[in-house]
């Protein structure tokens, strides 16, 4: 891409002068968006600084799929010696180790906002009332008539893969229906 006038050419040194030094870490003082350096890099906008340093600035290959973080825990870090190329596997798996993502925590805010919106027909208490008389022999359709709702959700409510609960003192895996 050429350079015009409003666009300067992207160097290392160009991303270390753009960043203020804390005891080894090159942290970004410029534009981040969801907490991450992004910038216009020769003439495209909204480019990862992380990315380009890795690609551009270490002349290293990104593999398909493959995220570059850091190995300090400062996300705004761009020095290349604390940056590392992982699998989206691995990062998912840090963040639910670290407790940065709980699926058991969104599922529950997602559900209760829902709730607050009167954007659902059951609780959670209506579930395992539901739950409990499927277990003692009642059909799903007349369940699903009951609750207003069609015979395949109600079939999701009873086998719990609608309106789970979270079992107290769980895992993040652990689900009861």
């Amino acid at each position: 891409m050429k350079n015009g006038p409003n666009h300067t050419k992207w160097t290392i040194d160009l991303v270390r002068d753009r960043c203020r030094d804390e005891e080894g870490c090159w942290v970004w003082s410029g534009c981040t968006v969801n907490g991450y350096p992004q910038a216009t890099i020769n003439g495209k906008g909204g480019q990862l600084v992380k990315r380009w340093v890795w690609i551009e600035g270490m002349g290293k290959a990104v593999p398909k799929k493959g995220k570059i973080v850091n190995t300090c825990g400062n996300r705004l870090c761009l020095n290349p010696e604390h940056l590392r190329c992982a699998s989206a596997t691995e990062v998912l798996r840090r963040a639910y180790k670290s407790g940065a993502r709980n699926t058991t925590l969104e599922y529950m805010q997602r559900v209760t906002m829902l709730q607050k919106q009167g954007r659902t027909k059951l609780s959670f208490e209506a579930a395992q009332a539901y739950r409990q008389r499927a277990s003692e022999g009642e059909h799903y359709a007349a369940l699903a008539k009951e609750a207003n709702v069609c015979r395949s959700q109600m079939r999701k409510v009873v086998t719990g893969k609608a309106w789970r609960q979270q079992v107290k003192a769980a895992s993040v895996f652990n689900w009861r229906p």
